[in-house]
Formats: structure tokens, sequence, C-alpha cells
């Protein structure tokens, strides 16, 4: 079976998406499967062109289509690509804003349309409309209205023989505009190469971006009542892109107490030793949002607690939209984890697991 794979962009380590499609492509090509890629909008290229990609081993045909070209050149050489590549499936990896910088992308359903000669397609909706929270504005009430209006034109348009989200909100969103999708888990983009044998059982890591508004202070306060029970400080490591919320924790954990180790960005080899060496993962993402969260799954799939300290974020009707049952408070950390060493944790939804429950969506629309 031939699958290609649409994205914005597939420049390593600098796009979630396109670094997830990537591997989902190295772990499909490991199994057999014939697997190809096209960056359609990818603005870290100035050229449209072709390549091999090195995987994780896995050699991956692609092709690479810079934004700043114009987009009827680009989509003829999808085209000549997608009749090169004779794929039995195509599967586009949805973000709104990776086709169109104001997030609006009118066109591209018929576009896509139009290059596919008539091959099945398969969405992956990693992102879907602004204005989703309880406090959004008019004018992203509105904004997110015209995207939801571009998702439902473009599921009529491609038609999809299956479509997936990674969030249980997402899920229950499309099924709102009449959009079936299956529930599938995101894995991390960061590999498990180190295994460390003994965790520092007070170091915390903070991986990624920092949402504004998270709980520092919850955190502080648990250094607290773990430094007058159990008489230590724990560790802070800042590790990856944080983002202009870390100058505005940095003082304020300093502070506290807490020792603070700020490393920034580096390889995914020196990432997976640090996620491994810890025993505790900060998560600033709102919970609805958590199973979207790259750093969230890589975390997790290192063997980490998750501890949440994101800020308020609730979306009308989502009362019954289950939390990810490895997210916790501080309460709860100090309650049931702060005593004792046994801390490892295990989940089953690293890349093998996520790409075999992909495969077993794909008998049923009878193609393999």
């Amino acid at each position: 079976m031939k699958i290609l794979f649409i994205c914005g962009s597939i420049e390593k380590g600098k796009d979630g998406v396109g670094d997830y499609t990537a591997r989902l492509c190295a772990s499909l090509s490991t199994l057999g499967y014939d697997v190809s890629i096209i960056s359609l909008n990818d603005p870290y290229v100035d050229t449209n062109f072709k390549t091999v990609l090195n995987i994780e081993g896995q050699a991956i045909p692609a092709l690479r289509l810079a934004k700043s070209q114009e987009m009827n050149l680009k989509l003829d050489l999808a085209a000549q690509f997608i009749r090169e590549e004779k794929p039995d499936l195509i599967s586009l990896q949805y973000v709104v804003f990776s086709f169109n910088p104001k997030g609006l992308p009118f066109s591209l359903a018929k576009s896509l349309k139009k290059i596919s000669n008539n091959i099945p397609w398969h969405i992956m909706f990693h992102e879907l409309w602004v204005g989703m929270d309880k406090g959004a504005t008019f004018k992203m009430n509105i904004w997110g209205k015209i995207q939801k209006f571009i998702i439902k034109r473009m599921v009529t348009i491609l038609n999809p023989v299956i479509t997936h989200t990674h969030t249980r909100l997402y899920q229950l969103k499309l099924a709102n505009i009449g959009i079936k999708s299956n529930y599938l888990p995101l894995f991390g983009n960061v590999p498990v190469t180190a295994v460390t044998p003994h965790r520092n059982q007070r170091q915390f890591v903070v991986f990624g971006g920092i949402h504004p508004g998270a709980g520092i202070g919850d955190l502080i306060h648990l250094n607290a009542r773990i430094k007058e029970k159990f008489k230590y400080d724990l560790k802070l490591v800042f590790i990856g892109r944080n983002g202009g919320e870390l100058n505005q924790w940095l003082p304020l954990v300093r502070n506290s107490g807490i020792e603070v180790v700020v490393l920034g960005e580096q390889s995914l080899g020196t990432i997976s030793e640090i996620l491994s060496q810890s025993v505790v993962g900060i998560s600033t993402t709102p919970l609805l949002l958590a199973e979207k969260s790259g750093s969230v799954a890589a975390m997790r799939e290192h063997g980490l607690i998750i501890l949440d300290i994101s800020r308020k974020w609730e979306v009308r009707g989502t009362d019954n939209v289950p939390i990810p049952s490895e997210m916790i408070s501080c309460n709860d950390y100090f309650d049931n984890f702060a005593h004792t060493e046994d801390r490892n944790r295990t989940h089953p939804f690293g890349i093998a697991a996520v790409t075999q429950m992909y495969l077993n969506d794909l008998p049923c629309i009878n193609i393999i």
C-alpha cells in the first residue's frame, strides 16, 4: 500500500506537525509501506524541489514547495509528484494556519481535489478553528465561524474515507458539525533513546513553550510544602523553546528556592536524556487541549508524571469531555507522589502503538 502525506512544512525541528508527519512516515516505512510527503506551503525553503529525507534511518521521497512560490505552479508540481508516486491514499495533515497566513484557505479543498485524480482521502485534524473558548472576543468568534465553514466545505469536497483527530474535544466539535472522526492519540516527536535507571527524584522539567496565564504560583507553593515536610527543594530544568514567558518565570522561581537550569534548544538525544532523568513534566497547555501537545506526549512517553498548572480555559458544551487521566494537580502530586520514589509511569500511546491504530482503521476503507 502507498500513502502520500500532505502538510504545511517538513523542516525538521521547526514545525510540530511536520515532525509528526515525518515520524509517522518513518514508522510506516519500517513496516513495509511505501510513503511520501508533500510540504505544500513550506516557509523554510525558497525554491520548489524534490528530495529524499532520511528520517530515523528510512528514506522518504518528498516534494518541498516554498511558501513564497506561486500557488498554481506548486499545484502543478504536486499533481505531477502524485502521478509519479501513485498513492492508494492521500493523507492531509490539517492545520488551518499552515496553508494560509490568516487561517482562511478558501481554495485549498478545490485545489487538492483537482490534483488528487480521484485518489481516496484521509484527513487528520491537528487544529480546527479559533474562538472556541468561552472568553473569545466577537472578532475571534466570527473568524472561527468562517474557519468552521471552510472545514465543512473541505470535508464535503474531498469526501474523506477516514477522518482522525487527536483530542476528545476536537472529536466532539467535529461531530457537532456532522463530521465523524476517529480518535488517534498523538505520539511525541522525541524518540526515547535515553534510558536512565535512576531518576533524580527532585527534578521537574519544562519542555517546550510556556502558555500565558499558567499557575507558576501553584508550583512555587508545592515546592514550599515539599521543603517543609520532606526537607528538599525542587530542581526545575527548562529545555527547548520556552518562549517569552520564561523571562517572567525565572525571577519568581529562583526567589522561591527552586534550583533552576536553563538549557534552551538541544538535540533530540539530549532532550530524551533530560526527560529520562526527570520525574515530573510540567504542562501549561489547557487541560482540554493537552492531548494535542507534542511536549506532553514526549514527556508521557518518557515515563514522567504530568503536572498540570495551566490556566482555566473553558469551552461551552464540553462538560462530558474526558480529561486525560495522566494529568494531575499540584495537590494530587503532594498527596500521592511526593513521599515515594515509585514514580515511573508507562503509557500505551507511543509511535508504534499509534501507527498500528492508524493502520487498524484503514481496512474499513477497502484499500488494503
